[in-house]
């Protein structure tokens, strides 16, 4: 079984990568997510369909952005703005 920091760099990977079905394949069928408290669309989504069709959202808007793990110190109390 791949360890957190494994699964976690495989995202990152994929995601910077554009490879939205290797993004898919990591997430459990039961997936959730919340987005950070701020996100315009607050959430949450259920379920690896509704996650991915998020996914699919923010790759779309943010496309020439990539993505990289922080600790979770260095998020604002306040969230993302």
């Amino acid at each position: 079984m791949p360890q957190p920091e494994e699964l976690v760099r495989g995202f990152l990977d994929a995601w910077n990568s554009g490879d939205m079905d290797a993004v898919g394949l990591l997430l459990h069928a039961d997936v959730s997510h919340t987005p950070p408290p701020g996100w315009p669309e607050p959430g949450p989504f259920l379920g690896r369909h509704d996650v991915m069709a998020h996914f699919a959202h923010l790759r779309e808007a943010f496309r020439a952005d990539t993505a990289h793990a922080v600790a979770e110190a260095e998020i604002p109390e306040s969230g993302f703005e």
